[in-house]
């Protein structure tokens, strides 16, 4: 139990699942706002406390630890050296793919689909999404505008063949339409 356990053992924080959680609560059909708070949280962390957007750890300290670990349960005599006490800071594990995982966020929020070999994008918004979403697909990058009802393409070219875009929360479509289309740079393709 938890009486037993010395502080800084066993109690770090996997801040990398916090991306995992949120993309997944947005696919399963959560409000934005409460699925987005645990990877809001460690955005946070990471802009405002740690003030480091590059080096991306998978496990933040938790409460108690400290420089030494479990085999120096307490600070050594004398002045502690700074640093001694870790707790909430960045662990280990930076600079792998498994950050990744956060640009699962915005496909979840546009409730993005892509059949690459068939051409065919489905959108389906999460519940309070908001109204201009990203869009990533082989070859490119644009924006799903919901309010002028349209994709603009910012990156690359857009080679889509049929277009669905559905109401948040429901299956009702808003759009479904037949092309092909290929947006390039500037190009608006209205729904």
């Amino acid at each position: 139990g938890p009486e037993q356990r010395d502080p800084g053992r066993d109690n770090m924080v996997w801040a990398a699942g916090s991306f995992t959680w949120a993309a997944s609560a947005l696919r399963l059909g959560s409000h934005v706002g409460w699925a987005l708070d645990p990877a809001r949280r460690v955005m946070r962390r990471y802009r405002d406390q740690l003030r480091d957007w590059w080096d991306w750890k998978d496990l933040m300290s938790g409460p108690g630890t400290r420089a030494g670990g479990p085999a120096c349960p307490t600070p050594p005599p004398g002045p502690q050296a700074p640093g001694w006490d870790l707790s909430g800071q960045p662990w280990c594990n930076s600079h792998y793919t498994r950050q990744l995982i956060g640009w699962a966020i915005p496909l979840a929020l546009s409730g993005q689909h892509w059949d690459g070999p068939a051409g065919r994008l489905t959108l389906r918004p999460a519940d309070g999404a908001p109204l201009r979403l990203h869009i990533f697909l082989n070859g490119g990058a644009g924006w799903l505008d919901r309010r002028h009802r349209e994709i603009r393409c910012v990156l690359g070219v857009l080679r889509i063949r049929h277009l669905v875009v559905l109401r948040p929360g429901d299956d009702q479509p808003i759009a479904d339409l037949s092309g092909p289309w290929e947006l390039v740079p500037g190009d608006v393709l209205h729904y």
